[in-house]
């Protein structure tokens, strides 16, 4: 592989809860340095809504491929995130309960919860006990403006 065409990737320590599973465990995505929607390096939601169904996640220092649609949340607890859209009562698939607050402030006329979840995308960003969660909508089974 000629090296002049690699971009470089910017590991990042996030959580991730599968569906399934008991809890939240670490994990590490692998972000481009270079976004093809902006100046700067991919986000997290960039990456997660890129349209690929299968990504490469570091877990208990494996690289596994994991499918995206068999992912319910990623959390990203590395620093104090403040929500600025309206609070929400998540409800996801096995009666797992969010209270969250939409990662954006939205412009009028696209502010409703419904307008946010119907967004394009797989994940939704929101934010929870201050801290950035990357919902996959397919396990929404419900939300409840607060």
């Amino acid at each position: 592989m000629n090296k002049d065409f690699v971009v470089p990737k910017i590991p990042v320590e996030l959580q991730i809860l599968r569906e399934g599973a008991s809890g939240f465990h670490p994990c590490r995505l692998f972000l481009s340095s270079l976004s093809r929607h902006h100046y700067g390096p991919e986000t997290v939601v960039e990456f997660l809504n890129d349209g690929i169904d299968f990504v490469p996640v570091e877990l208990d220092g494996k690289i596994h491929i994991l499918n995206l649609h068999q992912i319910m949340v990623f959390r990203d607890i590395s620093g104090k995130f403040e929500g600025f859209g309206k609070a929400v009562k998540l409800t996801l698939k096995n009666t797992r309960l969010f209270m969250v607050r939409q990662a954006e402030a939205l412009p009028e006329s696209h502010c409703r919860t419904q307008d946010y979840l119907n967004g394009k995308g797989l994940f939704v960003e929101f934010v929870s006990d201050e801290n950035r969660i990357f919902v996959n909508k397919f396990f929404i089974v419900s939300a409840v403006d607060q």
